[in-house]
């Protein structure tokens, strides 16, 4: 009995390995797909391209834009673990904490051009958000985590969150801080 059932462990062992190794060899071979606009940007794809070769990308896509003209977009790879997905130019995937760091460059840029003062309330720059025990939070507490708003306390269906941009503001702007907005610093979620 014991041989028996070592023998079908194994065998499936056997073919995990198989299958894993099938995968894993055919993700040496990814050719990047895409465009450069003109050869001064052909860089751009051959560096993306080493990151396939050097086996640091498993799937992704990538564009640039220079002077407010995209000159790439590139992509390659795969879309799922075992490499069985292709990588389109269409293919989405989640940005885990991205939208902080684009954000806060977007802010950097407007406050270096006089458009944003980081002490000034939310609310002057977004009326909707004085609502609730929010008129007085500052930018410089929202960014640094210390305006109370860890996360929306509704449940938001995911196909609002993906598609109903103004019904995802409207909530935020009415959610009511968890704690004395500055006295305290918690990681938010935005």
């Amino acid at each position: 009995m014991e041989v028996t059932i070592f023998r079908s462990v194994l065998f499936i062992l056997s073919l995990g390995l198989a299958y894993l190794l099938y995968h894993l060899l055919s993700i040496r071979l990814i050719t990047v797909e895409g465009w450069v606009r003109g050869p001064e940007f052909s860089a751009l794809r051959d560096t993306y391209q080493e990151l396939f070769d050097q086996g640091l990308d498993r799937g992704s896509s990538f564009v640039a834009f220079h002077r407010g003209r995209l000159v790439a977009h590139l992509w390659g790879g795969y879309a799922d673990f075992w490499g069985s997905r292709k990588w389109e130019n269409s293919t989405l995937c989640l940005g885990h904490s991205i939208s902080k760091a684009l954000g806060a460059l977007c802010l950097a840029v407007m406050a270096d051009r006089g458009l944003l003062n980081y002490s000034e309330p939310v609310a002057t720059y977004w009326a909707e958000f004085r609502v609730n025990g929010k008129a007085n939070i500052t930018v410089d507490q929202l960014l640094s985590h210390q305006a109370g708003l860890l996360a929306i306390e509704d449940s938001i269906p995911i196909e609002e969150l993906a598609s109903d941009w103004l019904s995802v503001t409207r909530r935020l702007a009415n959610q009511r801080p968890l704690w004395e907005p500055g006295t305290e610093a918690h990681y938010h979620a935005l």
